[in-house]
């Protein structure tokens, strides 16, 4: 079965959107070197500077596993933690 993971949040209010972009592809460049079993990473902005993440993964194990390196910290730091919500769901095939 595999994994959805869903990333919703806003930015810290001294992080442009552009600044935030150039982050986020090296995130993505790293977790798809990095990250076994990811399928695709896919990043979103509402019109209100709210943020989505959905990756897709090929097993919630995948999903679930711990993430840590230089690139992952800056990317966490860039974010509202008072915002930031995360959830995994399982696809019915």
């Amino acid at each position: 079965m595999s994994a959805i993971e869903i990333e919703t949040f806003v930015l810290r209010r001294d992080l442009s959107d552009e600044s935030f972009t150039v982050l986020d592809e090296q995130l993505t460049e790293w977790s798809y070197l990095n990250r076994p079993g990811l399928v695709r990473r896919t990043t979103a902005r509402s019109a209100d500077h709210a943020w989505l993440i959905e990756t897709w993964w090929n097993c919630a194990a995948d999903a679930e596993a711990e993430c840590a390196g230089e690139v992952v910290d800056r990317w966490r730091e860039s974010v509202d933690s008072a915002t930031y919500e995360r959830k995994i769901f399982l696809t019915l095939d």
